[in-house]
């Protein structure tokens, strides 16, 4: 068993016989043996674990229901191989043969992108609130665990919604808070990250410092032109929670030096390898995160309008666009109410022609398209979606690898299970806060962080925006520089390199976050494409 068991109470108090001092994979075992694999529906925690019944020859393989943990098993005739490393074990075992072009392709595309996908065909991840069954003959997959199944409380209101979650919360961040560890935090102008990390400060009153680390980098320089500067609102949210903030500094020698990638990481973030290091120079060793917020207790706009229109509570749609601003009105009507998920997909799915053009149709034809979309009809269907597709897991599993091979451990609050049922039964108008939106987490905000992040509206990094042009400028000659050995490779096959060199002389360099159809968006992600193959075949 690799993970933590937030519940251990609840599930004492139904095994009375089992020790109250065991440890974790002891009470999994004795739950597995009450209740069968359907005991992990009632455990609350961060978990992979594997479970081998001698006697009937049959291995089973649980992942929690969010997907923190990261699991991949792979069998081999009767022998069957697993890991929480899933770059890892791909990489010790198959890295003789090609790498499944599928994989790097996916690297390519954002709509359509499947985060099931690793390097061999044969390594198969446990995708969240699932189990893998394996015995000689058999090999199952099934969900344990089943959300949509939770109905909407429609006595619910806005007040006892608050209330209710921001106990759970305080309760989610604290059954996370293990003295064992020196705990530090993300923090930033937003709300996620602030309202966590100041609940996780108030859990650690023992710890003299608690490090708040931000993205944004010292270096970058604000203009009059930005609305405000991310760092100083950081500030301001640690200076009233007794948080040390530090920021991860990087530069444009950090996305060209080769010392800085991590080949186990798909979803690489510089920024975050940066907090890695700044952690261990502080001594801490765990990190609470402020992710999966969005999809869930602060969640934006997305599916509430369609409900709204849907269940006629015009009143609550007025509240949020009043008849003062008929276009706002008129637009929110259309494309959030009547026709939502049209135009607001979710930007991990949008189509990115200005790469697409470069992918051979040979390979890219069937993802390519524009019919991966995110859509939703119903806020339900939003947080169901977010819930199942996996990119939550993908950034956790990443964080996991990286962090454990540097002696860090991580925590979500944010995606603890009963934030995630809890939400399920909230119904829209409960949500909708006047011109305000994310009004829970604001609500339980307003006390624990200052005026200017709690009233924040925008979740942007002007700052932190106009540096990542900055370093696209200074790093895009580089990466193209390196056309010739990205060519050179053939697992990059599915690029068409002719294409691409032909297009060179006319690409426009990002004055924006917008690029331009023939720009050179698509040379980072050759590069990182490149160097993960070179360092998957290199010998350990």
């Amino acid at each position: 068993m690799d993970g933590v068991i937030y519940n251990r109470e609840d599930l004492l108090r139904d095994l009375p016989a089992i020790d109250q001092e065991c440890k974790d994979p002891q009470l999994v075992c004795r739950a597995f043996l009450k209740w069968g694999p359907s005991f992990a529906e009632r455990v609350n925690g961060d978990f992979a674990i594997c479970l081998y019944r001698q006697n009937q020859n049959r291995a089973f393989f649980f992942r929690d229901h969010l997907g923190i943990r990261p699991l991949v098993i792979s069998r081999n005739g009767q022998a069957v191989y697993f890991a929480t490393d899933m770059m890892g074990l791909c990489k010790a075992m198959y890295n003789n043969g090609k790498i499944d072009p599928d994989y790097l392709l996916n690297q390519f595309i954002w709509e359509g992108y499947d985060y099931d996908l690793l390097p061999h065909k044969k390594a198969k991840k446990v995708k969240p609130a699932h189990y893998c069954q394996i015995d000689a003959e058999n090999e199952q997959c099934i969900r344990y665990w089943h959300p949509e199944t939770i109905k909407k409380d429609k006595k619910l209101h806005a007040g006892q919604v608050i209330q209710d979650l921001e106990k759970i919360l305080t309760d989610a961040v604290h059954i996370r808070a293990d003295k064992r560890f020196n705990a530090s935090a993300h923090v930033s102008g937003a709300l996620d990250s602030g309202v966590v990390a100041a609940l996780a400060r108030k859990a650690y009153p023992h710890q003299e410092k608690f490090p708040g680390f931000s993205w944004t980098p010292l270096r970058a320089k604000k203009t009059d032109q930005m609305p405000y500067d991310e760092r100083d609102l950081v500030k301001k949210t640690a200076a009233i929670n007794n948080i040390t903030p530090v920021f991860a500094d990087y530069g444009p020698e950090d996305c060209i030096q080769k010392k800085e990638f991590d080949w186990r990481s798909s979803a690489s973030y510089l920024a975050e390898r940066k907090v890695i290091g700044l952690a261990q120079d502080h001594k801490v060793n765990l990190i609470f995160s402020g992710w999966g917020g969005d999809e869930f207790i602060s969640i934006g706009h997305r599916g509430i309008d369609a409900d709204l229109v849907r269940e006629f509570d015009w009143t609550y749609f007025l509240k949020k666009y009043p008849l003062s601003k008929p276009r706002k009105a008129m637009s929110a009507l259309l494309f959030r109410g009547l026709f939502p998920g049209v135009l607001r997909t979710h930007d991990k799915y949008k189509t990115y022609d200005a790469i697409h053009q470069y992918i051979k149709k040979k390979l890219g034809s069937n993802v390519v398209p524009r019919k991966q979309r995110f859509r939703y009809r119903s806020r339900r269907e939003v947080h169901l979606q977010l819930l199942w597709l996996g990119h939550l897991g993908q950034r956790t599993a990443d964080w996991y690898v990286a962090g454990r091979r540097n002696g860090i451990e991580y925590r979500y609050p944010l995606l603890d299970k009963r934030i995630v049922e809890y939400m399920l039964k909230v119904p829209s108008r409960a949500l909708v806060g006047g011109l305000h939106y994310r009004v829970i987490l604001r609500a339980i905000g307003k006390h624990l962080l200052p005026p200017e992040v709690a009233n924040n509206i925008s979740k942007e990094d002007p700052v932190g925006n106009a540096y990542h042009v900055y370093l696209a400028k200074k790093v895009m000659p580089h990466l193209m520089d390196q056309i010739d050995s990205f060519a050179s490779n053939p697992d990059l096959d599915f690029v068409d390199f002719d294409l691409l060199r032909k297009n060179m002389p006319d690409m426009v360099l990002p004055e924006s976050m917008n690029f331009t159809k023939k720009d050179a968006s698509i040379f980072p992600y050759l590069k990182g494409a490149h160097d993960f193959t070179k360092a998957y075949y290199a010998k350990p």
